[in-house]
């Protein structure tokens, strides 16, 4: 986290900022600059929030600098995560669709639906249990 003091802020204000970031178990990198003064928080800067300096005399804002999705991001982890089901490649360049009936109305029409995706090459079917809790079609024809 950065947070950017007012041209006029004074040492007792940057120590109040100080402060609050070492309360919070982070590190504090001080840049004075000719005009601003900038305080980095090093870090997990997850336990910051902006709200907590905003208010505080002195500062002029305060913002994160890492993204909070950064476990996903391609900017972290830049290959592609595959995941092999039955045989089946899920992620990287191969495309999948996952659809299926969504309602107990429409389980009459699943016998059509597999036979279609059958013959538009479809690799896995899935069965499964309703909304209302009653085993597919499919399910109910293996007992």
């Amino acid at each position: 986290m950065i947070i950017v003091m007012q041209p006029d802020a004074g040492d007792a204000e940057i120590a109040t900022v100080e402060a609050k970031i070492r309360a919070h178990g982070l590190d504090v990198h001080i840049s004075r600059g000719t005009e601003r003064t900038l305080i980095g928080a090093v870090g997990d800067e997850r336990k910051l929030d902006p709200e907590m300096f905003d208010p505080l005399p002195g500062v002029e804002r305060s913002l994160h600098i890492l993204k909070p999705y950064k476990l996903v991001a391609r900017e972290w982890h830049k290959a592609s995560t595959v995941i092999d089901v039955a045989g089946v490649k899920i992620g990287g360049d191969d495309v999948q669709v996952i659809g299926g009936p969504c309602s107990p109305c429409a389980i009459r029409g699943l016998p059509a639906c597999t036979a279609s995706g059958c013959a538009a090459s479809a690799r896995r079917r899935a069965a499964g249990r309703t909304s209302r809790g009653r085993a597919c079609a499919r399910r109910r024809s293996r007992r």
